[in-house]
């Protein structure tokens, strides 16, 4: 089912890119589990809905086919792309390299003004959570982990963990109205503080190893409870592989299937 406010009240600003304001509002929606994989992606339906033409939507639908969160299949349209077993673990490779390491640094340079805002952070984390805002709480904890790149010195290398953790992110936000699964987050959070103040880079990055692995032991459970998020078959064809041609009889326009995943219509 698709969430029917899945744009989220979005409203184009006509000063920035409209190309990057789609392909932001379409990624966040994803990401979001608010347009679920299989879910049909028109062109024209979009640029309708979000008021803008169909050249933006076109290069926005082109960037997230890249980014592996689109499917796009010839002669049958765009479809939101299942989450890949596979794109996880590859994913949450990159990630652990670039985040232990950011940690570690960190942990050589860190001021008592810089354990003083992540500390806020994780309080700020706390109260999201004490009102059951579980969507300020994604954001405060992107927060802390972009926070932790900026002290560390190597700000840039934030994007490209944020490029490389997409299907993590998927993966997480389905898993976050799990009862303890904040509390667990927020933990680590403060283990990987303490490691800090500590100024022990061994520790830190251990506690930010086991940290990011939390995704790994959620991510079989969530293929049995929600099976229709992942592309089946385990470690099979990532995503982004799947624009394979598709066959469309004519005047039909049917569900096409790919390794095992049947897209839904278009809408």
């Amino acid at each position: 089912m698709v969430d029917p406010t899945w744009h989220d009240g979005w409203a184009i600003d006509r000063r920035r890119s409209i190309k990057l304001q789609v392909y932001g509002v379409l990624r966040q929606a994803i990401v979001g589990a608010r347009l679920a994989p299989g879910h049909g992606l028109s062109e024209k339906d979009l640029a309708d809905l979000l008021g803008v033409s169909r050249t933006p939507v076109r290069e926005a639908l082109s960037k997230l086919a890249d980014e592996g969160l689109v499917v796009i299949l010839p002669q049958a349209g765009s479809f939101v792309a299942p989450i890949s077993h596979a794109g996880v673990i590859d994913a949450q490779y990159i990630r652990e390299l670039l985040e232990c390491g950011v940690v570690a640094d960190l942990a050589r340079r860190v001021t008592d003004e810089d354990l003083g805002h992540l500390a806020a952070l994780i309080a700020a984390q706390k109260r999201a959570v004490a009102d059951g805002d579980l969507s300020s709480f994604h954001g405060l904890d992107e927060e802390f982990h972009r926070t932790l790149a900026r002290l560390s010195g190597h700000p840039s290398v934030w994007t490209a963990i944020d490029q490389a953790k997409m299907q993590i992110d998927r993966v997480r936000r389905l898993s976050l109205p799990d009862p303890g699964r904040p509390a667990v987050a927020i933990a680590q959070h403060e283990v990987i503080l303490a490691a800090l103040a500590a100024r022990d880079t061994r520790a830190a990055g251990a506690a930010m190893r086991r940290h990011l692995r939390e995704v790994l032991k959620i991510l079989d459970e969530l293929r049995a409870r929600v099976p229709g998020f992942f592309l089946p078959g385990g470690d099979g064809a990532h995503p982004a592989g799947l624009a394979l041609a598709a066959a469309k009889p004519p005047g039909r326009r049917r569900a096409p299937v790919r390794n095992g995943y049947r897209f839904g219509a278009l809408s």
